[in-house]
């Protein structure tokens, strides 16, 4: 009984208790139960009789007597540590003056703790309520309204109007959607605070979602204020913010705030006013990944991501191509990582969201992808990699490109990346719109430099580089052969690294390499040893010292220069000049390297050459097709020699020591021995070369040779070969089974001759012949040579295996066989083992030398002619004679006939005699004593042989 009692007074006081609970939150007053009976039969009995087995209702007033909050609880229960239990609990919050909901609060159970002091007949509640299954639906009277919460449970402040759990809480309202572990909702401060776990999603207008999330706290709030005010989600701890739509943005950072409200033009949907993270962010945009200390959105109008200035810091990769990428988990990122493009700055830097996507960002900032970087002391500006455009980029002031050992500067560079196709790699097109050098190493690692000023473009592929335009260049290299170019423009600039560097450049081309000038209207250059300049308008001038070259096009390989297109050149080296003009010039051979080094020249198509002994002794001119000109030390002296071959049609002169000649030959040799060089040290100590008095050459001609020697013999002959030595012998050979054929003057008497032979070799003082038949003009003329002299033979047919002629004697030897006519135009013949004409000099005419003022010349003339063995001569007046010898005298036509015996017959009769004197003018002889003997001689007159 007395259990009974206490529990019932417990009971009560706990009833009492949460009656004083809620009376202290604004005069809560108690409602009657709908089925309790009043004491006087009716139907309301005070609260006071509670029943707490039972439903169970509360209501409080505002001060102006307004229903201000109802709680309803379907059961009520008392625990032994002081606790009151309610069931199924609903609590609805009013305003006061309307009367319309404000919030209502269900749980499926909720906990009021009881505090009783010892003056204390009834229990206090605390200021504590803990409700589990909790849905709380803020309508309206706070700033964060409409607002949902559920959660497994929730604490409930009464003093400060505090919600509170552990639990997971998933919160709606207009604005945004929250999730997370442990929360507290601040109902008088507007303020929703999540503490771990938490994410909060909006959703914009355009369908656009954004997701928010924080590994630690999570903030909503509204600030106080008249009207519409924004709400702001903070997520601090590593948050996420992940963006769908066309910016495609991920958010990461360590603190990340978020501002909007909802949409009146569009209902259920979210308007972004601002965007700030804070502290390591990561932000990726379309595949393209930024890092900075502090990112700050800047939102259009309608509530679009209109950009965001990145401070602090600054690093970013960008994708060069189309990626689109929204999410910032690392296997989205290697997704768009195709080839990746670094960036660095000072900053701050703009980046600009939406349909005008790009970046501005102050410098110092830097690129770099792959081995190059680009740095720029201003700054950089450019457009991401987005669908259907690739990255573009400025940069401006200090602008450096590195790759390689190459350095690209400028002061204004533009830049974009065109993505690899199935056809072709990735390209990097860059443009520099002001003064800019390029500056690297060729392959031997000298120095090149390439300097545009007025700018260029490049193209970046792989590891080649070069540049497609270029105005104002100037060119420069160094390394064992240096250059240096300028030109108008330059089309073409590469440096592949096998290659080298490689150049094209057009309009006023000037390049000077290895001490030589070169002048036209386009370059090309191959890896600075290979260079061209062609010109369409006038002659490519090359001009350096012992060369000057004048074509349409020059070309230098490495030692080599190649003239082609109307080519001259002008060639000098110690002890030689050389003039020419052909189709091409080829000359290979460093031109101001020692006097003694190898030289080597070649000219094809219309050739004409002069060349020349510097001393002027010897001198040749050719025409011809193909000439070669070698010039090169002679082993074991030091002497140079040079050589000249002539191939196709040539025409040739050749003037100096070996004589006078005109050649017309198939192919041509001329070897010229001389110019040698003995090195002595001068006063200052340096090497002096002393040309040496030895001079030695010669000329070869072959193949259908025709020549004419001027002096110091005069001869017109045709053959196969033709060669002079270095003494000036003249041979003229023919092949075997072949003749040579020649006409001209023999030595000393100067008589003119035709002969064909086998060969014929002549010098300055003497000819040789063999096997020749040969026609001398006038071979007896007497006199001074002025016209007026009687000849005792004017005519003069010979054959004899061997013809030796000098300046006092013409030897014809072996089977000797004459065919000459008389002055009164007898034939004759002489038929002998050898014959020898005789010469003399030719006394100068009286006075001759006072009225032509200067000394006579030397001339010979013949004397007289010998026969000798087996001497037969035939006279075609019958006469005809026979012995052992015969002269034949120029001053008084008169043949002598001498032998043991010698024989003559006339008229039929043989006379025999030790010699016959036969006048050949008047056909009469005489002898010494003789006899008639029987006939001897037999045979009709001898044929011309």
């Amino acid at each position: 009984m007395i259990a009974r009692v206490l529990a019932f007074v417990l009971l009560l006081g706990s009833g009492l208790a949460l009656l004083t609970w809620l009376e202290s939150r604004d005069s809560f007053v108690p409602m009657l139960a709908p089925d309790a009976p009043s004491a006087d039969g009716g139907a309301r009995l005070p609260i006071g009789t509670i029943s707490i087995w039972d439903r169970q209702e509360f209501a409080s007033y505002g001060p102006d007597g307004g229903l201000k909050s109802r709680l309803v609880a379907e059961d009520a229960l008392s625990t032994v540590n002081g606790e009151q239990v309610l069931i199924d609990v609903k609590i609805d919050m009013f305003e006061s003056e309307s009367g319309t909901t404000t919030a209502r609060i269900t749980s499926e159970r909720a906990v009021v703790e009881l505090n009783q002091s010892v003056d204390q007949i009834i229990p206090e509640p605390s200021d504590t309520i803990r409700m589990q299954a909790v849905v709380v639906d803020v309508r309206s009277g706070s700033r964060l309204a409409p607002l949902q919460l559920t959660t497994p449970s929730l604490v409930v402040n009464s003093a400060n109007q505090r919600f509170q759990t552990v639990d997971r809480v998933v919160a709606t309202s207009n604005d945004v959607d929250l999730e997370g572990e442990g929360c507290l909702f601040d109902l008088n401060a507007g303020r929703l605070v999540f503490t771990r776990d938490a994410e909060a999603t909006v959703t914009a207008g355009d369908g656009r979602t954004a997701r928010l999330h924080s590994r630690d706290a999570l903030e909503v709030l509204r600030p106080p204020g008249v009207g519409t005010r924004p709400v702001t989600v903070v997520a601090r701890g590593r948050a996420r913010l992940g963006l769908s739509g066309d910016e495609g943005l991920a958010l990461e950072a360590n603190e990340v705030e978020l501002e909007g409200m909802g949409d009146p033009d569009r209902e259920g949907t979210f308007r972004f006013t601002d965007l700030v993270a804070r502290g390591e962010v990561v932000l990726l945009a379309r595949g393209n990944r930024f890092q900075c200390r502090e990112a700050r959105f800047v939102m259009s109008p309608d509530g679009a991501f209109g950009s965001v200035r990145l401070s602090g810091a600054i690093e970013g990769e960008l994708d060069p191509t189309t990626a689109d990428v929204a999410g910032i988990d690392d296997a989205a990122l290697a997704a768009a990582n195709g080839q990746r493009v670094s960036l660095w700055g000072r900053g701050p830097m703009d980046l600009r969201l939406g349909t005008d996507r790009g970046f501005d960002l102050a410098g110092p900032a830097e690129l770099a992808w792959e081995d190059t970087r680009l740095w720029a002391e201003g700054g950089l500006r450019g457009v991401p990699g987005s669908a259907g455009r690739p990255l573009s980029f400025e940069a401006w002031s200090g602008v450096r490109v590195e790759r390689d050992a190459w350095v690209v500067r400028t002061e204004q560079l533009e830049g974009r990346w065109l993505p690899e196709s199935a056809d072709a790699p990735a390209v990097i097109e860059l443009e520099a719109l002001t003064l800019a050098t390029a500056t690297g190493q060729d392959r031997d690692g000298s120095m090149v430099q390439l300097r545009a000023r007025e700018g260029f473009a490049l193209e970046l592929t792989g590891k080649t580089w070069k540049v497609t335009r270029a105005i104002g260049v100037d060119l420069e290299t160094g390394g064992r052969r240096p250059l240096t170019a300028s030109a108008d423009r330059v089309d073409d600039f590469t440096v592949d690294p096998v290659l080298g560097p490689m150049l094209s450049a057009n309009e006023h081309v000037q390049v000077t390499v290895d001490g030589q000038f070169l002048r036209g209207q386009e370059l090309t250059v191959k890896g600075l040893d290979d260079l061209v300049v062609k010109s369409s308008d006038g002659p490519v001038l090359l001009d350096g010292p012992g060369l000057h070259a004048e074509a349409r096009e020059v070309r230098r390989v490495g030692d080599r220069v190649v003239a082609v297109g109307g080519a001259s050149a002008h060639l000098e080296r110690p002890g030689l000049e050389l003039d020419l003009v052909a189709e091409r010039i080829e000359v290979t051979g460093s031109i101001d390297a020692p006097a003694d080094a190898p030289l080597r020249l070649r000219a094809i198509g219309g050739v004409n050459a002069n060349v020349v002994e510097q001393d002027g002794a010897e001198r040749m001119t050719i025409a011809t097709q193909d000439l070669e000109v070698v010039r090169q030390p002679v082993p074991g002296g030091d002497q140079v020699q040079t050589t000249v071959r002539a191939r196709e049609g040539v025409v040739a002169t050749v003037v100096g020591r070996v004589g006078d000649h005109d050649l017309v030959a198939r192919e041509l040799d001329a070897l010229v021995i001389g110019t040698p060089f003995v090195r002595s040290e001068s006063a200052d100590g340096a090497a002096s070369p002393e040309a040496a008095p030895e001079r030695r050459g010669s000329v070869e001609a072959r193949g259908a040779v025709e020549v004419e020697s001027r002096a110091p013999t005069v001869i017109l002959g045709k053959g196969d070969t033709f060669s002079i030595d270095h003494q000036g012998r003249g041979t003229l050979v023919a092949d075997p089974g072949r003749k040579v054929s020649a006409n001209g003057t023999l030595p000393g008497g100067g008589q003119p001759f035709d002969v064909v032979g086998s060969s014929i070799e002549f010098d300055p003082t003497s000819m040789s012949i063999v096997e020749p038949r040969i026609e001398v003009k006038d071979p007896m003329r007497t006199g001074d040579g002025s016209g007026g002299e009687t000849p005792a033979i004017i005519e003069l047919v010979a054959t004899c295996r061997r013809l030796e002629a000098t300046e006092v004697s013409v030897v014809f030897d072996g089977d000797v066989s004459f065919l000459g006519t008389t002055p009164a135009l007898e034939s004759w013949t002489l038929r002998c083992a050898r014959a020898e004409l005789f010469t003399e000099v030719v006394p100068p005419k009286p006075g001759a030398e006072a009225e032509g003022g200067s000394k006579t010349s030397t001339r010979r003339r013949p004397r007289e002619l010998v026969a000798t063995g087996d001497v037969r001569v035939v006279f075609s007046e019958g006469l005809r004679a026979e012995g052992d010898t015969m002269t034949a005298r120029a001053f008084d036509q008169r043949v002598r006939v001498e032998g043991t015996p010698a024989r003559l017959r006339e008229t039929g009769l043989d006379f025999v005699a030790t010699y016959f004197d036969i006048d050949t003018v008047n056909a009469l002889w005489e002898a010494g004593p003789f006899y008639v003997g029987p006939s001897s001689l037999g045979g009709e007159p001898s044929k011309k042989p």
